[in-house]
């Protein structure tokens, strides 16, 4: 008799661990996946002698990746990724030379602060060799 109570209590604990599962067991992350996260595009114009900066972008930690294209051939130009921190200076994360149309990541896990446990990244786009437009992708 009390093997076939420890059964039956066994099957109503597994039956309400499947009906009603615990936020630990349930598993709807959005991020972290593994895949780019599409966070924002942005069409920039660059100019001779202006440096130009980008908006600010929430990244989860792990990489984040800039992605530039539409880049006249011989043009080129520093891009220097920073985060941002209204309670200290901005720290510079990553510097790249652009001399072609591509992708360009870093880690972002050592710059996650404040209550939102996450980095705010943003881009300065040095002076260019010349005046041109080009489109940044951003993704985390």
């Amino acid at each position: 008799m009390k093997t076939r109570q420890s059964v039956v209590f066994l099957l109503f604990s597994i039956l309400l661990i499947l009906v009603y599962p615990a936020k630990s067991f349930a598993t709807t992350s959005l991020v972290g996946t593994g895949d780019w996260d599409k966070v924002g595009q942005e069409d920039i114009s660059l100019k001779k002698y202006r440096n130009v900066y980008t908006k600010n972008y929430s990244s989860n930690g792990g990489n984040f990746k800039i992605c530039i294209s539409g880049l006249q051939r011989d043009n080129a130009f520093a891009v220097m990724a920073y985060e941002y921190d209204p309670a200290a200076d901005d720290k510079r994360i990553a510097t790249f030379i652009v001399n072609s149309s591509s992708c360009y990541s870093f880690s972002t896990s050592k710059y996650i602060d404040g209550n939102n446990r996450k980095a705010e990244v943003y881009f300065k786009i040095n002076s260019p060799n010349y005046e041109q437009n080009i489109i940044a992708k951003f993704y985390d």
